[in-house]
């Protein structure tokens, strides 16, 4: 794994925007899931991102 590569960070956090798009939550949540492996302090994932996802997610 590449700690602080934003860019890498960047691509899966649009990866998980896309699968999120798709209605592919399972996949999704997994990529948001490896974002804050590489990155805990990832704060927009973390805080923002994440959350967001997981109360929609919950909704639908």
């Amino acid at each position: 794994m590449v700690k602080h590569d934003w860019n890498y960070l960047n691509l899966l956090v649009n990866i998980a925007k896309s699968y999120t798009e798709m209605k592919e939550y399972d996949k999704a949540d997994g990529y948001y899931q490896l974002i804050l492996k590489v990155e805990p302090n990832f704060l927009a994932v973390k805080n923002k991102l994440y959350p967001t996802f997981l109360k929609n997610k919950n909704n639908e």
